[in-house]
């Protein structure tokens, strides 16, 4: 080889040596673990997707849309100070009464027992000490029930029986005021049945309409009501008028229970049952409880022919002791043991009877209690301020008052006169949400929220039906919640604000009223009996409403709503509960 070859040799070499092909191939981990950090994203090595092909190009004459744009989400705008605030809840809506085939009409007897004041953890806590009542769950169901708005007495005790919230049966409360001059207490007249019974149908209209004989004992909102047989009316501060509001049925069975015509010795006259009635009705203490079981056992035990398909009892000593002493633990015991002794006597006569197995039983309560701390005076807040002029509201200053104020418990209604609503509302409104008055007032609500409630809105001017629904001559112009801790009051008081009485007793005691979307509110629902499968416990978020005892009850006994509205033939009936399906058989 001569030295042409081997120069030509070597400079093949040199450039296959600088060039790197002679070194081995690195693998992937190596490759990784030597490159420059930052150099190459993490994506480099990865398999790219593939860009989207270019939109297809249009015809002649058609543009391209621009891209569409998302509109940023504002936050909700905080009310105007001179508005109020909106409605904390809202119910559901109005619908068309169900019809469901299962256990339709198999209960012959039904018994709604309403245990006054009671709620759903109060019951939780002593259950284990209530024999007749833990019997009942056993073979049924229980579970905590939302009351109506406002959560008193009267309200709650009329959506129990007519399926509907207080913008169509109409009882606003435990006292209104209509057409800014008429003060309504429902528990001392007899003006609220008449009116009830125009606006919507109950289940003793519909029994009686079936030719049943029908029983309501102490039963709130029941005056005068022809279609009840037996009929006992919740009367209080009144011995008189409980005497005077009792059907005629009744009070034979009354002076049957006293006459003694075999010993003249110790028999009873008129007179004396006459004031041994009223006494007790009137008294809302426990020997009203137990005039009223005794009432009950005589019904239950009569003759077939006599004895009602449908009865109503009302028991007020919780009620009435809670309010004394508030919500301690150590007096809803003593309430719960002595109500359920009552119910296992009712229990027992209805086996005695030889009906029980045909007889469906419903226990409920109307609301919760709550401690209360302080108490507002309003009616001295808003003298103060040069709205109001008279510290008493009797007839003849609510014809000169300018603005007016009445009190269920967590809730008060103003009320203004027609002159001065635009210029005083506004201002009111900001009066009551001043800083100074959070202590005790939560929400100022104008007329526009009531419906979100189930409240009735006030009748405008003009109004020729006065029983149409969702309207009311006594809904107010402003409607006013308090803190759970707080209650409006009337009475005489250096302070706007003040402290609940003290003392060892009654350092804390109990109102009612605030929103039944309050767990301390809730009432309670236990079943048992005809048609009613056993369920037992359920989950307290599967609580009911107090608007669904009514259509549960009717499904059971057979019952078949109207559909159309007593007031206005028209339009289709509507009815704001349901029935409870999960709790037939």
């Amino acid at each position: 080889m001569n030295t042409r070859h081997l120069t030509s040799a070597f400079a093949l070499f040199s450039v296959f040596a600088l060039s790197g092909c002679w070194k081995e191939t690195p693998s992937p981990s190596q490759t990784k673990r030597h490159q420059p950090p930052g150099l190459y994203p993490q994506h480099a090595t990865k398999r790219r997707r593939p860009l989207p092909p270019p939109p297809r190009p249009l015809g002649k004459g058609i543009k391209q849309l621009p891209p569409p744009q998302l509109k940023k989400l504002r936050p909700p705008t905080p009310p105007r100070p001179d508005y109020g605030d909106y409605a904390p809840y809202t119910i559901r809506h109005a619908a068309i009464p169900q019809r469901v085939r299962r256990q339709f009409g198999t209960a012959k007897y039904t018994i709604l027992i309403s245990l006054d004041g009671v709620s759903y953890h109060a019951l939780r806590r002593n259950l284990h000490r209530l024999e007749h009542i833990k019997s009942l769950i056993k073979g049924g169901f229980w579970r905590p029930m939302q009351v109506a708005f406002p959560s008193v007495t009267w309200a709650s005790h009329a959506s129990m029986v007519t399926g509907q919230y207080p913008r169509h049966h109409g009882i606003l409360a435990n006292r209104w005021l209509e057409n800014n001059i008429d003060l309504i207490y429902p528990y001392q007249t007899d003006y609220v049945e008449p009116y009830r019974r125009k606006r919507t149908p109950s289940l003793y209209d519909m029994a009686a309409a079936r030719g049943w004989k029908t029983a309501a004992l102490n039963w709130p909102s029941t005056q005068k009501a022809r279609q009840i047989t037996y009929n006992l009316p919740e009367i209080m501060y009144s011995n008189s008028l409980a005497y005077r509001l009792l059907s005629p049925s009744l009070r034979r069975v009354i002076r049957g229970m006293y006459f003694r015509e075999h010993n003249q010795i110790h028999q009873w006259r008129r007179k004396h049952i006459r004031e041994l009635v009223g006494r007790i009705a009137g008294s809302e203490k426990i020997e009203t409880d137990m005039f009223v079981r005794d009432v009950a056992l005589k019904l239950i035990n009569a003759p077939r022919k006599k004895r009602p398909k449908l009865m109503l009892l009302h028991f007020v000593s919780p009620d009435s002791w809670m309010h004394k002493y508030g919500p301690s633990p150590w007096i809803q015991r003593w309430a719960l043991e002595q109500m359920d002794i009552a119910i296992g006597k009712v229990i027992k006569a209805y086996k005695r009877a030889g009906i029980w197995s045909k007889t469906s039983m419903f226990v409920t309560s109307d609301h919760g209690f709550l401690k209360i701390r302080y108490k507002m005076a309003l009616r001295k807040l808003l003298r103060k301020k040069g709205s109001s002029r008279y510290r008493s509201m009797i007839r003849r200053n609510r014809k000169r008052e300018r603005v007016m104020a009445f009190f269920n418990g967590h809730v008060a209604f103003l009320y203004i006169k027609e002159n001065y609503k635009e210029s005083y509302t506004p201002a009111l409104i900001k009066l009551l949400k001043m800083p100074e008055y959070k202590t005790c007032i939560q929400y100022v609500l104008r007329p526009e929220e009531y419906k979100k409630l189930g409240f009735p809105i006030p009748q405008p001017k003009g109004t020729r039906n006065l029983y149409g629904p969702g309207q009311h001559p006594g809904a107010p112009d402003l409607l006013l919640i308090a803190q759970p801790d707080c209650t409006f009051q009337r009475g005489r008081y250096k302070r706007v604000i003040n402290p609940a009485p003290g003392g060892r007793i009654r350092s804390v005691y109990g109102a009612h009223g605030y929103l039944p979307t309050e767990p301390r509110m809730w009432g309670i629902l236990i079943g048992h009996g005809a048609g009613i499968r056993a369920r037992r416990t359920l989950s307290p978020m599967n609580r009911a409403y107090i608007v669904d005892i009514a259509p549960t009850i009717a499904q059971l006994m057979g019952l078949r709503w109207p559909t159309k509205w007593p007031s206005k033939r028209r339009r289709s009936f509507r009815l704001d509960g349901r029935i409870l399906k999960d709790i037939l058989r």
